[in-house]
């Protein structure tokens, strides 16, 4: 069990790091260690920004490479 229920226990960092990266060892990786379960509502202000980016990233790439993310 985590230490502080404001953790959620699906993405501690023993987790994310042995299943997750594993899985998705490209995936760019923000931790919040400071964020519950509700990361918009934590921490929005840093994740807005990131999840803009991301999405900016992919259209602008064209749509080879969102058909390439939609299908894996």
């Amino acid at each position: 069990m985590p230490d502080d229920w404001n953790e959620d226990i699906a993405f501690l960092p023993q987790y994310l790091d042995e299943i997750w990266l594993r899985d998705f060892p490209n995936a760019d990786v923000l931790r919040l260690p400071d964020a519950g379960h509700y990361l918009q509502e934590d921490a929005h202000e840093r994740i807005v920004p990131k999840l803009l980016a991301h999405l900016d990233s992919v259209f602008r790439s064209g749509p080879q490479v969102a058909e390439r993310t939609a299908s894996t």
